[in-house]
């Protein structure tokens, strides 16, 4: 690291909480990146077994991220212990770690000159009786904190414009109604960015995708190129590359029959783009436009968050009142076209008082696809997901 970015990250890590910068330290891109492929894939896994067969998924890790790092803040140690884990990450000081993820995710937080723009927020109600300490540490994280009745329809409508706002329209609602007594932590992620090779429209023809049930005709985009990709077995997967080289795509399906989500078990690691190869090869690759939805706590609750969410004192450090965690709501927006890929995500945290190489190949995505639109340099994993119809979302 640098020695002016350390210097950054040290005064980020200060305005945090001074108490932990002995234990802490800047997270590596393949620590993050390892810990976002074993969140992704265990979400779309548990998220897949609840959905109708071959439904499509898209979530956003890096938005989830970026909220539970947020209110870890206001966790008891048993909760600080459950997210660390939950989040993927597997060695390491729970505390330390998910201090460091806050400072990544801070340092994105300002950084509003990329693809890449986000906004965390907090809105939490008075009578939670909220600990002022640990919204001033959220804050100096970079949150935007307000106190407000969250019971008002009117600070819910507030909340949903921030997060249409964030998101450039895209994802104009989280909140379909009043919250009872407590607080919402929000994320909001927008992304956008050229290929760094676009895709030809005229060469853009209809072709048939292989669902597991059965055949539709969606827009496929074609290109002959140079790609780095990889290919073993069954599995195929390539690595698109944006403008902006610190982020890519990468697609991984089967070269034979079509496969559910829980199919790509062993292969999930390959969403981290190591171990690819470059040579030529013909691209197929649908064009689409997709918004999901997904409540992520009761997967969440069977990754490992159950029992330290279920302590009165879970959030003691957030408010004085006991808060639980009602919903994990997420919204998600991706559209993959010729020139390149629009992506948004919004998380809301809900609290309420409780209670091998050739000289060329074909590689054709005709099939279900997991993907992962990641950035290399810090190992977030903005938005993943299981593609298996495609043509099911608006198409522009």
């Amino acid at each position: 690291m640098r020695r002016r970015d350390f210097l950054t990250f040290t005064a980020a890590l200060a305005l945090c909480d001074p108490t932990r910068i002995a234990f802490a330290a800047p997270l590596a891109p393949d620590q993050t990146l390892a810990a976002q492929s074993r969140l992704s894939f265990r979400l779309l896994e548990r998220l897949s077994a609840a959905r109708e067969r071959g439904a499509n998924l898209v979530i956003s890790p890096a938005s989830l991220a970026a909220v539970l790092s947020l209110i870890d803040l206001g966790a008891d140690a048993n909760l600080h212990t459950s997210l660390h884990r939950v989040l993927g990450f597997e060695d390491g000081d729970a505390v330390a770690t998910l201090e460091s993820l806050r400072v990544l995710v801070g340092n994105i937080l300002r950084d509003n000159s990329g693809p890449l723009l986000a906004a965390n927020a907090l809105v939490i109600d008075a009578n939670t009786r909220p600990i002022e300490a640990t919204l001033a540490k959220m804050r100096a994280a970079g949150a935007e904190i307000t106190v407000d009745d969250v019971t008002d329809l009117s600070v819910v409508k507030r909340i949903n414009d921030w997060a249409s706002m964030r998101t450039k329209g895209h994802i104009p609602v989280i909140l379909d109604g009043p919250l009872e007594k407590g607080a919402v932590a929000l994320n909001a992620l927008y992304f956008k960015d050229d290929w760094e090779r676009q895709f030809d429209k005229a060469a853009t023809r209809p072709g048939a995708f292989h669902g597991l049930d059965r055949i539709a005709e969606v827009p496929m985009m074609q290109q002959k190129a140079s790609y780095s990709f990889r290919r073993e077995g069954r599995f195929a997967a390539v690595d698109l590359s944006y403008v902006h080289k610190r982020y890519s795509l990468v697609a991984l399906t089967t070269t034979d029959r079509p496969a559910a989500a829980g199919e790509f078990a062993s292969v999930a690691h390959w969403l981290d783009g190591k171990n690819f190869s470059t040579a030529r090869a013909r691209l197929s690759l649908p064009r689409f436009a997709v918004t999901e939805q997904a409540d992520l706590l009761s997967p969440l609750k069977t990754m490992g968050l159950a029992e330290s969410l279920s302590s009165p004192t879970a959030f003691e450090g957030l408010a004085a009142a006991p808060l639980t965690i009602t919903g994990i709501l997420q919204r998600t927006f991706l559209k993959l076209g010729e020139e390149g890929t629009e992506a948004a995500a919004v998380t809301g945290a809900v609290f309420a008082t409780r209670a091998m190489p050739v000289e060329e190949m074909a590689i054709v995505i005709d099939k279900p696809f997991l993907f992962a639109l990641r950035d290399r340099d810090t190992g977030l994993i903005l938005m993943s997901g299981y593609m298996g119809k495609p043509a099911s979302g608006p198409v522009a």
